[in-house]
């Protein structure tokens, strides 16, 4: 990993040499940028796609970078609107109905005024909707007959608005899985996954690495106002190695703190992030001298985590779905988390 480390390292030293280099890295959308054969042939994909009026279907796990790529698409079209993001997850039924097609005054309680919807927003342009897997069936209804018609009704109003835009959505779900159950429309699927498009993980694009964290590293070091010079090697090494099963985002959590916590423009081992240090070190222990071995009991511990972590992300988690899964009651699995201390929910 020496090669690797130095790479990122010659990369590092020649934009804090070349301040107008430092600003074109910065300004460029190098998370589009590319080293992997699978990733580039996605945008290969969606650059086809970009030049039409498709709906596009984007897939991958939870922080891959899913909007970052509807944005792309939405940059190289022709559409003149605007882009525009929601989060279905975010929003329970009533809200989201409200968010996506605005309603007139007094249409139910609490509606003091006329609210444009999202749809009306990105009339021209670009309408993301991620985590459409979670969208309530009676919505998923109604999202079939906007791809239809083309049109929408404001909740409290029968006028129809006519839309012109690019429908973009995107989902960590096994969506087959949740027709099959019933919790998601086939007729609706099949109009909104014309052209459908998967995110690889960051750990299978582990050449990309080195211009992600470099990207990641100019970012913080502008935001935060803070001069880096130099990192320590285990740092890099481990930026490097890690496994990142929070993908792009997590890697941009942790580069961020790093940065933050920065001492004397050096970013150090110590900083780390800890438990995640920690588990790439029990994960490789082959690789580990004989002082550094760590003792059943705390390997145990660590693996135990690690499979907690991973249950409950899979299941969006949902503590009666993971407790099932790993065959503990629900008690002894909040427990599991406050000892181990997983706060993700």
């Amino acid at each position: 990993m020496v090669y690797e480390i130095e790479k990122v390292r010659n990369i590092f030293q020649l934009r804090l040499e070349n301040k107008k280099l430092r600003e074109e890295q910065l300004s460029q959308d190098c998370l589009m940028g590319t080293n992997n054969k699978e990733f580039n042939e996605v945008l290969e994909i969606v650059k086809k796609a970009a030049e039409s009026n498709a709906s596009i279907f984007i897939t991958g796990e939870s922080g891959v970078g899913k909007e970052i790529l509807a944005r792309y698409i939405h940059n190289l079209s022709n559409r003149k609107g605007r882009f525009i993001p929601v989060n279905c997850q975010a929003l329970s039924g009533n809200l989201l109905e409200s968010e996506l097609f605005g309603h007139e005054k007094g249409s139910f309680t609490g509606a003091i005024e006329k609210r444009i919807g999202r749809f009306e927003e990105a009339n021209g342009g670009t309408l993301f909707l991620d985590e459409i897997g979670e969208v309530p069936v009676s919505i998923q209804i109604k999202l079939l007959r906007v791809l239809d018609t083309k049109t929408i009704e404001r909740i409290g109003s029968n006028k129809p608005i006519k839309i012109d835009l690019r429908f973009i959505t995107a989902t960590n779900k096994e969506i087959e899985k949740a027709i099959a159950n019933g919790e998601f429309r086939e007729d609706l699927y099949f109009r909104i996954n014309t052209i459908s498009i998967k995110i690889p993980p960051l750990r299978e694009r582990r050449e990309d690495l080195p211009m992600f964290i470099n990207f990641f590293l100019l970012k913080y070091e502008k935001e935060l106002k803070k001069k880096i010079n130099s990192v320590d090697n285990e740092v890099m090494d481990f930026l490097l190695n890690y496994n990142y099963p929070g993908n792009i985002r997590e890697l941009k959590n942790i580069v961020e703190r790093l940065v933050v916590l920065s001492e004397d423009g050096i970013i150090k081992k110590k900083y780390l992030p800890k438990y995640k240090y920690e588990k790439e070190n029990f994960n490789s222990v082959e690789g580990l001298t004989l002082d550094k071995m760590p003792s059943l009991k705390e390997y145990r511990n660590n693996l135990e985590k690690s499979y907690i972590q991973t249950v409950l992300k899979k299941c969006s988690y949902d503590m009666d779905a993971s407790s099932e899964i790993l065959q503990i009651s629900k008690r002894q699995l909040y427990n599991k988390t406050a000892e181990y201390n997983i706060n993700n929910f």
